[in-house]
């Protein structure tokens, strides 16, 4: 029979077996989640590196617009830059910066949004609300999701799995055009609704009930 104290230490092994195992599982699936991220992140920038690419063949109307200019700042008797190249670099550089770079932002959300539209998966009038990780509201404090990540202010977003597959890109548009991409991780809603994570609570509690619409791009939809 057993020593009591062999018992105990018996018990504090396995105890400390299972942690090791659950904080294993746990790293697992936080890698998972990390891969997946990187993997979107290199299809985000190979969608920039094409409309990069269709920027460039912008460059002839880029190059009319500034003889034109120059003509212009003539006219108006001012001192004319030496020759088109100087005008692009000095008039057009930094509106050409600002643009570029708001062009392939949008080019990409856009064409996220365009594969959801393709898809059907877009909700009008989507009831929004707000949670946090709190026992009150989750029943829990482990902060893990219903997909198994741990929350994330910014990423994560509760859905109705039957309605928005579990680990899709949701894009939130709002009626002011804005809009806010998430990771469907978590639950917690039905039917037409999603509820946004964030740490906050009164903030959560403030922010009320809103209406958008939303997008969203099934896990593996974009190769």
């Amino acid at each position: 029979m057993k020593r009591f104290e062999d018992c105990v230490v018996e018990a504090q092994r396995e105890r400390r077996a299972a942690e090791r195992k659950k904080t294993g599982e746990r790293c697992k699936r936080e890698q998972a989640l990390l891969a997946r991220q990187l993997s979107r992140l290199l299809f985000l920038l190979l969608l920039a590196a094409v409309l990069g690419a269709a920027l460039i063949r912008m460059e002839p109307v880029q190059a009319a617009a500034a003889e034109i200019f120059s003509w212009e700042r003539i006219a108006a008797g001012m001192d004319a830059p030496e020759s088109v190249d100087e005008i692009q670099v000095k008039e057009l550089s930094e509106f050409e910066a600002d643009y570029s770079e708001g062009y392939e932002n949008e080019g990409i959300e856009d064409a996220l949004i365009g594969c959801a539209r393709d898809h059907g998966n877009v909700l009008t009038d989507t009831r929004v609300t707000w949670y946090t990780a709190s026992t009150a509201e989750c029943g829990k404090d482990d902060g893990i999701t219903a997909s198994g990540f741990p929350v994330c202010a910014g990423v994560t977003i509760g859905v109705d799995a039957d309605v928005i597959p579990l680990m899709s890109d949701v894009c939130v548009e709002w009626p002011d055009g804005n809009r806010e991409w998430y990771v469907a991780t978590d639950t917690g809603v039905i039917g037409n609704a999603v509820d946004i994570y964030i740490e906050d609570y009164e903030q959560a509690i403030q922010n009320g009930v809103r209406w958008a619409t939303v997008y969203w791009v099934p896990e593996g939809a974009i190769q």
